[in-house]
């Protein structure tokens, strides 16, 4: 799959590549967006597995790590801004609005992470 999905991304068939990228793993539409156009930006195909596992999507920036993100969202909330953390987490991200809520979400909840902000 790598060799023929890697040619589809050098030929700019998006749409084949992230049909081929569907049906071969069986993920989603937008996981599979996600996970072809890191593909187009020269990462490789175990470093867009292993981030996609991370819940970032590959085309992020590369100097947004998971701690600065969560630590960015946390502030947010705490300034009252949750709508503005999903906000600009579905733009950074390049996902939609209704996942990036549920990333925020999960941030909010898990009680390390205010633990962390604390201390």
């Amino acid at each position: 799959m790598a060799d023929r999905l890697a040619d589809l991304v050098r030929q700019v068939q998006t749409i084949e590549a992230i049909k081929l990228y569907r049906v071969r793993t069986g993920e989603g539409a937008l996981v599979s967006k996600n996970a072809v156009e890191g593909l187009a930006q020269g990462i490789s195909l175990p470093e867009v597995v292993g981030k996609l596992q991370a819940g970032i999507p590959p085309a992020a920036p590369a100097n947004l790590t998971e701690d600065k993100i969560n630590d960015y969202i946390l502030g947010l909330i705490q300034d009252g801004d949750k709508n503005e953390a999903i906000t600009w987490y579905s733009g950074k991200m390049g996902v939609s609005l209704s996942e990036a809520k549920q990333v925020v979400d999960r941030i909010a909840s898990d009680r390390s992470w205010w633990e962390r902000l604390k201390g």
